[in-house]
Formats: C-alpha cells, sequence, structure tokens
C-alpha cells in the first residue's frame, strides 16, 4: 500500500500588465475507483536500475493518485527582470488505498512498472444503497399489565402483527416469521444442534452472519393522574412501550436496541357525567392513537439496520479467501471489502466468485500470504 505526495510544476514567463497578482485553485473529486497507469524512468546506468524501477513505481502510483481528483494551486512571484513567474502545483487529493503491480518491463534504456490500483476515500460510514437486510422476528414480548383495560389482550397481538408486516412490506428487506420460538441467545451460543434432543426433534433457528435477529417487547400499562381546577377531575392514561432489540447473525451479538413509547387518554372522569361522556374517546379511538406508534417505531429500526456495515468472516479454503454471506446479503460480483485489524489491516479485497450464500475474494496483491487472514473481519464497502 503506498499514498504518494509529490508535485509537478508548470512555469511561464509573462509581462507585468497590471499590478494584481490572482492565486487560483480548484478541485476535481471521484469516488473510489480502479485504475490501471503505467509510470517509465530513464536507466542512467546498470547501478541505477532499481533506482529507476523505484522512480517508475512512484509515477504509476502518482498518476493512479491524480485519477481519483486533483487539485491545482497557483501562485506568482516578480522576478529580477521585470516579469512574473506564474507556478502551479498540482496535488491528488485522494490517496491509494491499495495496489498491485501487474507488469514490468525494460525497453532499452527505458524501465516502465504497470499498476492496478484503487484510489479515494474509503466510506467508514454510511447506509447501504440497494442491500438486502435479512431479520428473522422471534417470539415477542406482549404484556398489558393488570391495571389496563382487559379488551387490550386482544388488541397487543393486532399491534405486533402490524409492526412486522411493516418490515414486511418495505422491499430492501427479507423477514422471516419464527414467532413460536424463543431468541434464547445463551442456548444457540452454548449448544451443539447435533447432539440437543430439542433442535433434533422440533428445530431450532439460527441466523447466519450476514443476517440480523429481532425480539421486540411490547408492553402496555395505565396510570391516573389528578387535576385539581374549578372542580376535580381525573384521567386514566395508557403508555405503550416499544423496545426492539437486534443481534447480529453468526455470534449473536448485540447491535443495537430501539426504544419508543406513546401516551393516550383511556377516559376522564370529574363532576359532570356528561362532560365524562364527551371527553373520553372510545375503543377504536384508543386502540387508533395507539397503532401511531408502530410506522415511527418501524421506520427507526430500518435506518439503523440500513447503517450497519455489512460484515463477514475470512476462511481460507483451498487457498482461496471465502464469506459465507453472498448476493442474498447484497454483495455484488463487483462488490470491494476491507480488513480493518490484525497484520493484514488495510488489506483491500475485491469479489471474484459469487453464491447465494458465499463469496470467494482475492487480494489485489496476490502475493500476499493468506494464512494471517484467516479468522479476521472484513467490512464491504459502501455501495454507491
Amino acid at each position: 500500500m503506498a499514498e504518494i505526495t509529490k508535485f509537478i510544476r508548470f512555469k511561464a514567463n509573462i509581462l507585468i500588465l497590471s499590478g494584481v497578482l490572482f492565486i487560483t485553485s480548484f478541485e476535481l473529486g471521484f469516488p473510489l475507483e480502479i485504475v490501471q497507469t503505467t509510470g517509465r524512468a530513464v536507466i542512467q546506468s546498470i547501478e541505477t536500475k532499481d533506482e529507476a524501477r523505484m522512480q517508475a513505481l512512484e509515477e504509476a502510483l502518482y498518476l493512479a493518485a491524480l485519477r481519483g481528483g486533483a487539485k491545482i494551486d497557483g501562485f506568482s512571484t516578480v522576478e529580477t527582470n521585470s516579469a512574473i513567474s506564474e507556478n502551479f502545483v498540482i496535488r491528488p487529493t485522494n490517496g491509494i488505498i491499495d495496489y498491485t503491480i501487474i507488469r514490468e518491463e525494460q525497453i532499452e534504456e527505458h524501465y516502465s512498472v504497470t499498476v492496478l490500483a484503487a484510489v479515494g476515500e474509503i466510506e467508514t460510514v454510511g447506509c447501504k444503497i440497494g442491500s438486502i437486510i435479512n431479520l428473522t422476528a422471534y417470539k415477542p414480548l406482549l404484556q398489558v399489565e393488570a391495571n389496563s383495560p382487559a379488551w387490550l389482550q386482544a388488541k397487543i397481538r393486532n399491534i405486533y402483527s402490524m409492526l412486522v408486516s411493516e418490515l414486511e412490506n418495505s422491499s430492501d428487506f427479507n423477514v422471516k416469521r419464527v414467532e413460536n420460538e424463543v431468541l434464547d441467545i445463551d442456548k444457540l451460543k452454548s449448544t451443539d444442534d447435533n447432539f440437543d434432543y430439542a433442535a433434533l426433534t422440533t428445530g431450532r433457528t439460527r441466523i447466519n452472519a450476514g443476517s440480523y435477529a429481532l425480539r421486540t417487547e411490547i408492553i402496555i400499562s395505565s396510570a391516573k393522574s389528578f387535576e385539581m381546577d374549578l372542580i376535580k377531575s381525573t384521567s386514566d392514561n395508557l403508555t405503550m412501550r416499544f423496545k426492539s432489540s437486534v443481534f447480529q447473525g453468526g455470534d449473536y451479538n448485540p447491535i443495537f436496541t430501539q426504544k419508543d413509547q406513546i401516551d393516550v387518554l383511556l377516559n376522564q372522569s370529574g363532576a359532570s357525567r356528561i362532560v365524562n361522556i364527551m371527553a373520553s374517546p372510545s375503543r377504536d379511538s384508543v386502540f387508533s392513537n395507539l397503532k401511531r406508534l408502530v410506522p415511527i417505531h418501524v421506520e427507526k429500526v430500518k435506518s439503523k439496520l440500513k447503517c450497519q456495515p455489512l460484515t463477514a468472516t475470512l476462511n481460507v479454503e483451498g487457498g482461496r479467501l471465502r464469506v459465507e454471506i453472498g448476493e442474498a446479503h447484497g454483495v455484488k460480483f463487483s462488490s470491494l471489502a476491507i480488513i480493518e485489524e490484525g497484520s493484514a489491516q488495510w488489506t483491500l479485497l475485491r469479489v471474484v466468485e459469487l453464491g447465494n450464500n458465499y463469496a470467494i475474494l482475492e487480494t489485489f496483491d496476490k502475493a500476499d500470504d493468506l494464512t494471517v487472514m484467516k479468522g479476521l473481519e472484513i467490512k464491504f464497502l459502501q455501495e454507491t
């Protein structure tokens, strides 16, 4: 990997036409892209061949960096012959993330090096564009506290069903319901399904890497409030709380928890019976008010899930790097990924073979030692 900072200067002399000096600067920017460039250098002698090779490599990398965007600065100086010297400095605005030498050769007194480089900036934060979110909804906790109306027992299940339906209706979400199965993280982590009676007889749903598990809690409670104005009055209010916890597939580590709540009026009591009847909402009105929280909560869960990086753990099989996520998770044949840890930190990889639930990747430099990458986590870069 390399990042080359280099300057090319152009110089032109013109006559003084005014006393005003101008400084110009402009930038051209591009996203992360793969470019191929060739650098050349003159071989001064046999002893300087290695030096010429390095100069050609630097030239190739510099040209690659310029392909990712350039910044041109200009300044003027007055020389002794009353002429203005215009100086321009061209700097790459993007670095080289990774590169590999694909060809080098000597032609007479010149040495040339051709590189394939990834230039630009890595998006460390960003939401998925066009990716598919695989989400499994486990058995929810639905609770109507004893001080709340009994008719809500039948409605709370409808509210949860609406929540999951909202997720299912999203084109970029693939939702699976296993609402009769409790999400037991400890058991999933510690139990071997091949020797577990419950897993062998009734089955146990596991979440693979690249997918997510959802556990939702909905709790409805009631509280009484008192108001003292000209007359004493009381009101009963319902509070509905949503808590959706999302876990990473594979290791079942918690990703985030989204909490929301809504308060609605249930009924009002005062000195006047007529006022009480008119002020207290109907059951349909109460239920309609409670449902208003569903799309708000779902949208927050969706937004957070879309902004989770797509990660996977590298395995080495048959001398190739493999991950257990693929097209079903939004990976594409052109997708790029990066290692952000270990001795291979900032190594860039590209998908060279793709299946529904797997991907084969290669490093840019095929001379890399793949054994040191086994078990490392990669992050797929944001697709645009």
